[in-house]
């Protein structure tokens, strides 16, 4: 143990410092308190023998000096027989950790070193397992840190940034248990997700990956909320351990016919606002993900009619079982009031004002997120034209090969009930032929087709039903209707592509053909319907219709070939 000696009489100094060396003690000196400070700061004694009475300076206060700026170290004051009364107080004050009185009883100065010899290695050993703390905690938040990047590098790489969407995330720890994600549907549409995993942090957090993963990769081939539910449930049923599992909301906005398809499973209501308030609500009619098969947990979708200016909103249940200090919960009634009263410019800013100033200094229980769909078509639509050109996409040498080939699909009764077709062709064009900077024209084009053979061939709907006041709802409801009790009907899609880089598309459907002439509008028309027949028009080299209007076939060149 190394042992300072402060004592300015030698006298007494020296038969001490001879005595502690010869109990195989590392003894220091020094002669006046001044000195005493220097050793300690350079020395590194683990205990200190300050007598009481110094040349210099006051032993009392070294004494506060020494505990002062070197946490941790032992202080004895040596005093006379004489002293003991006036070293009472520097022991109240926790100056000093003992006092010995001269003359010094070997036996009582041996053992009384034995403790503070046995004091200092537990300090040492304190002080080693703090640093070992401190530098695993450093170690701990750096590869946290790192992780969350990783994290929301693969996460959150989707189209969470588009000016109609906006969005509050406040995670209760380093990793968030609430996933929120978003990303350009083919066509004009968008698909977002919000899941909330049970529990907080890291453990939370892990099932996100896949889901994100899955959810992009689905929304880019143009899969349905529907299906990409089903495959996220299968996934995070076998990953994740029991007890584990994600509350999620799904969303299909198509600004294009003013639809918005919702899958809610375990989370709040998502609302639908205008300038009025809340006009609707969709409730969670699922199970949530992870927990039990997709037959068990549900696949159907619901749809709502949305128009231009409407809010949509979703959040996890973070938000409305916010606490004040009180315990109170912020609740659905506050949320709503504040969509009410601020107008759907200022809703969502509103949303975020009042949850702060409700929770105050609280502590946060939980994940918070909130996020905000404002229906743009105009902002929709530039985005979609604007996303993908012609030749954008980058294409491997091999793929610039003008190879021919064909590709045929056909769909009976039973597939057109519950078959998407166009998902399977999308992938099939970008394996083939490496068409991804076209995806979302070759989409528009794809499902104005299909949906004229299904709609009008086969099923045998008038698309005068999405007239003014009855609206895309009643054309839908009718359009499922009628699909589920279908028990004959074909439609089969060939596609070709030509030496010469074109694509020829045919569509070919069971019905009895549909006036396709009379379903483009006029100029300045306005009408609901029709619309896709003209676009297709536009996107494509050519666009003729055969057989009375059940085959249609279109010319597309991705490079202007002729």
């Amino acid at each position: 143990m190394r042992i300072l000696i402060a004592d300015g009489d030698p006298t007494s100094r020296l038969p001490l410092a001879e005595l502690l060396a010869t109990d195989g003690h590392d003894v220091l000196q020094s002669t006046s308190g001044q000195q005493a400070l220097e050793a300690c700061a350079s020395g590194a004694p683990e205990l200190v023998l300050l007598s009481a009475v110094l040349p210099d300076v006051d032993a009392l206060e070294v004494a506060r000096r020494i505990r002062t700026e070197h946490e941790g170290l032992a202080v004895v004051l040596v005093a006379g027989a004489g002293d003991g009364e006036m070293l009472a107080e520097p022991l109240r004050e926790g100056i000093a950790d003992d006092v010995l009185t001269r003359p010094v009883s070997l036996p009582a100065f041996r053992a009384r070193i034995g403790v503070l010899e046995r004091r200092a290695r537990l300090m040492r050993t304190l002080a080693a397992q703090h640093d070992e703390v401190v530098a695993h905690r450093t170690r701990l938040l750096h590869e946290q840190e790192v992780a969350r990047r990783l994290f929301d590098k693969i996460v959150h790489r989707g189209s969470l940034d588009a000016p109609w969407i906006r969005y509050l995330i406040s995670p209760q720890a380093v990793f968030n248990g609430d996933l929120l994600v978003a990303a350009p549907r083919p066509g004009v549409g968008l698909h977002l997700m919000l899941g909330d995993f049970t529990g907080h942090g890291l453990p939370a957090a892990l099932g996100a990956i896949p889901a994100a993963e899955i959810f992009y990769s689905m929304t880019a081939k143009g899969f349905s909320i529907g299906d990409i539910v089903d495959q996220i449930n299968t996934r995070l049923c076998r990953i994740l351990p029991t007890g584990v599992f994600m509350a999620a909301t799904l969303l299909e906005l198509d600004v294009s016919d003013g639809s918005l398809w919702v899958w809610n499973g375990g989370n709040p209501d998502v609302l639908v606002a205008n300038a009025g308030g809340v006009r609707e609500r969709v409730g969670s009619d699922h199970l949530p993900l992870g927990i039990a098969p997709s037959e068990r947990v549900g696949l159907d979708v619901r749809r709502v009619d949305v128009a231009d200016g409407d809010r949509v909103y979703a959040y996890s249940d973070g938000v409305i079982e916010a606490t004040d200090e009180g315990g109170a919960l912020f609740g659905d009634k506050r949320l709503e009031d504040c969509i009410a009263s601020a107008g759907p410019e200022n809703a969502f800013t509103a949303i975020g004002f009042a949850l702060d100033a409700f929770r105050s200094d609280g502590e946060q229980s939980d994940d918070i997120t909130l996020v905000e769909l404002r229906v743009d078509p105009a902002a929709a639509a530039a985005a979609a034209a604007g996303a993908e050109q012609p030749g954008q996409a980058p294409v491997s040498p091999l793929r610039r090969e003008k190879l021919p080939w064909r590709t045929e699909l056909q769909l009976d009764a039973a597939a057109l009930r519950e078959v998407d077709p166009l998902p399977i062709l999308l992938n099939t064009l970008s394996e083939l032929q490496g068409f991804e900077g076209h995806q979302q024209t070759l989409y528009t084009v794809l499902s104005e087709l299909y949906a004229n053979a299904l709609e009008h061939g086969v099923l045998r709907l008038d698309s005068t039903l999405k007239r003014p006041g009855g609206g895309f709802g009643g054309y839908y409801r009718l359009r499922e209707q009628r699909l589920e009790t279908l028990t004959q009907g074909r439609v089969c899609i060939a596609i070709e592509h030509d030496p010469a880089g074109r694509l020829r598309i045919e569509v070919d459907d069971s019905g009895s053909g549909f006036d396709h002439a009379a379903q483009r509008p006029a100029p300045g028309a306005g009408q609901a319907h029709g619309r896709g027949i003209a676009l297709v028009e536009s996107l494509c080299r050519e666009l003729r219709f055969e057989a009375g209007g059940s085959r249609a076939v279109a010319i597309y060149s991705p490079d202007g070939a002729s």
